[in-house]
């Protein structure tokens, strides 16, 4: 981490957000996924907070939920038109 000197003579320091690659967030969902799963457990393990997780997972449902079709297409066939007694 970087310190920087302050105007007061103090030290401030300046954290950089860790970024996570893609494959890696989704080993941690798949891992969130199984049956009996801990979030919480599944944090420590990997030294994140449980809060990013249920962020990641919250934004994957979105993202898949994003990409179904909000509505079915209906196939109708057109009756032919006319009077109930002509052939």
């Amino acid at each position: 981490m970087d310190t920087i000197s302050g105007p007061s003579g103090g030290f401030f320091m300046h954290l950089q957000r860790r970024t996570y690659s893609k494959s890696f967030k989704a080993r941690v969902i798949q891992e969130c996924s199984e049956p009996g799963a801990s979030i919480a457990n599944i944090a420590l393990g990997h030294s994140l907070n449980a809060n990013l997780i249920h962020k990641w997972i919250r934004l994957h449902t979105q993202k898949s939920t994003a990409l179904q079709p909000a509505f079915i297409p209906l196939h109708t066939q057109m009756l032919p038109t006319g009077s109930p007694g002509q052939p």
